[in-house]
């Protein structure tokens, strides 16, 4: 089960609202006067009957404060400290692993939705490992400097970084896919946020909006003509803008970056006109979190006030208010667990913590003896606080909501990379062998951009003998391996759907070497699927040494990669190789991959 979160992040004594956006400082507003949104004298004081104080589930010692906030990954939680360390503890208060870092760490710590946990130094290197501490990459960006804020993750999990100057695509294997500069602007803003149809969106002081899509085009920038604070993006149309107005009151204007029929970018799925107000709603009070889900915003009130309103066309669902939060909500994050009824949706802030219905309704309200640094969410109920004078605290507030009807977690949107097909489909002649060296040099470059789509759909056809044309003679095996391994490494998950179906039904020994190598080459994965057809793999009978030595490395590439805890189950396996009557050089091959496995 996978959380996802959002917030505002407001940290002990700071004037900012940096959650979604983490580094963006506003001032703070006063709350007073009489609020201009009618609907705010008509909420009650809570939906909750009653508000208890939650009791210390346990408290334990680690080696130094955290330098940023925590972050959470299903039932685990990752601290970066002042120590040097890169710390994980398991939601009760077990420690799991604690890893030491080279070098002096920024505070800047992130945690995809695959489980990539992400660390920059202060020299600017990034460094991700997995849910267990393994480490599997690092990306040295420009020496000395550090991306403006955290990074953005994509829709098929690749990772938007922002710097002062310029912003690039890794995928989650590593690859650097493009770097593009920043148009020039008045004031970049350090936050990134993506618009309704998955094209990254910068913003800057002046309500500047700079989209790019996601292969690195720039689209014609627009202006919303206000300052922005905050914004989400809405599925299907544009981004809900979060904007500090007067009277300490704030709006949100919901814009519709929807690209001019028949423009080279409504090909692309990026804007070619000035952004479209689709609806206002003013009078709101000053934003603590916010949250988007199923065509519905969740807004929190740094008052402790909550609306629902319709993403669509800003109507209100639903206005409700959480008891004595004494006018003020810091620190306010919302996460998102699924689970029975739909799932919850729970907001943690500094003082307290309460879970939501998918409609709305208070499920129940608790508050924390102790003010609390920075506090998570876990997938089984356990709120838990940063290193506060290297203390870390947790409270069960509710038990799991995990079961038999529990969901799988869900996929995101993917941006649709195999949808089509390639510019030469259906052509009687197959391309020429250098157009694989040509490929691969294109993909090492760094500079992989708006090729991405076309590449990938050309390489999908020749995986799966996609000649489109019936008198063509099907694409040979070294063509279909090597298709596959390419594919693989581009690291995008769109492509893992297209290499798992093409290793169900592939027999040819040659090619399933190429599938399970381009596997291996993905990087990340929530689940264990590619880890199970691995294994499923290597029960087969009809294994050659090529296809031996292919399952070592993807055996050891999918557990390393899973956040599933398979790495027990894949040594063993891997040990199996290591034994006769396999041949010499897989079991030397296999004794390289367990101890890569368990280094």
């Amino acid at each position: 089960m996978n959380i996802r979160h959002a917030h505002t992040g407001r940290r002990p004594g700071k004037n900012t609202v940096p959650g979604l956006f983490p580094a963006f400082r506003i001032q703070r507003l006063l709350a007073a006067g009489i609020l201009a949104f009618g609907m705010l004298l008509f909420l009650p004081a809570a939906d909750t009957a009653t508000v208890r104080q939650l009791d210390i589930s346990w408290k334990k010692a680690t080696g130094g404060d955290a330098v940023c906030p925590v972050r959470v990954f299903r039932n685990r939680i990752f601290i970066l400290g002042s120590d040097r360390a890169l710390t994980c503890m398991r939601e009760d208060g077990a420690f799991l692993w604690r890893k030491p870092l080279a070098e002096r760490p920024a505070p800047m710590l992130y945690v995809s939705r695959s489980g990539l946990v992400c660390t920059f130094s202060r020299s600017g290197v990034l460094t991700a490992f997995n849910p267990d501490g393994i480490l599997l990459w690092e990306f040295r960006g420009k020496k000395g400097e550090l991306p403006l804020c955290l990074p953005y993750e994509g829709r098929d999990g690749r990772l938007f970084l922002l710097y002062g100057k310029e912003i690039l695509c890794l995928a989650a294997n590593g690859l650097q896919k493009w770097r593009r500069t920043v148009p020039p602007a008045e004031r970049i803003l350090p936050f990134l946020t993506e618009d309704g149809h998955g094209n990254p969106v910068i913003l800057d002081a002046e309500g500047g909006i700079f989209p790019f899509s996601p292969w690195g085009d720039i689209f014609p920038a627009a202006s919303a003509g206000v300052s922005i604070a905050a914004a989400v993006p809405v599925p299907g149309t544009g981004c809900a803008l979060f904007v500090p107005a007067s009277a300490g009151t704030w709006e949100i204007r919901t814009v519709s970056l929807r690209p001019a029929a028949g423009s080279r970018s409504a090909e692309n799925g990026g804007p070619e006109i000035l952004p479209e107000i689709l609806w206002k709603k003013a009078g709101l009070p000053p934003c603590a979190a916010v949250f988007y889900r199923n065509g519905t915003l969740y807004y929190a009130g740094e008052d402790g006030k909550i609306f629902l309103l319709n993403a669509t066309d800003g109507n209100l669902l639903r206005g409700t208010g959480l008891a004595g939060t004494g006018g003020k909500l810091s620190g306010a994050s919302f996460f998102f667990i699924p689970g029975h009824g739909g799932g919850r949706l729970i907001l943690v802030a500094e003082q307290m913590c309460a879970a939501l219905s998918p409609s709305g309704e208070i499920v129940w309200q608790k508050t924390f003896p102790q003010s609390l640094s920075g506090p998570v969410w876990t997938e089984n109920g356990f709120a838990v606080s940063a290193p506060q004078n290297t203390i870390v605290t947790g409270f069960r507030a509710e038990f799991s909501l995990k079961g038999a009807a529990n969901p799988e977690p869900e996929t995101p949107p993917a941006y649709g990379i195999f949808a089509g097909k390639s510019r030469d489909y259906g052509m009687p002649e197959p391309p020429a062998f250098s157009y694989f060296s040509e490929t691969e040099k294109h993909i090492g470059s760094g500079q992989l951009g708006n090729a991405e789509p076309e590449i990938s759909r050309k390489l999908a056809e020749i995986l799966n003998n996609d000649t489109g044309n019936p008198f063509s003679a099907p694409y040979s095996g070294v063509y279909r391996s090597r298709a596959a391994m390419l594919l693989g490494r581009m690291g995008s998950e769109e492509a893992r759907t297209v290499l798992l179906r093409a290793a169900q039904k592939e027999t040819a020994p040659a090619v399933t070497a190429g599938i399970l190598y381009g596997l291996a080459a993905l990087g990340p994965e929530a689940g264990r699927k590619t880890f199970d057809t691995v294994v499923r793999l290597s029960r087969s009978r009809n294994q050659t040494p090529e296809t031996q030595r292919a399952l070592c490395t993807a055996l050891c590439a999918a557990a390393r990669n899973s956040g599933a805890g398979v790495l027990a189950e894949a040594a063993e396996i891997l040990l199996s190789y290591t034994e006769e009557p396999n041949g010499a050089a897989t079991r030397k091959y296999a004794n390289q991959m367990l101890e890569k496995l368990l280094e």
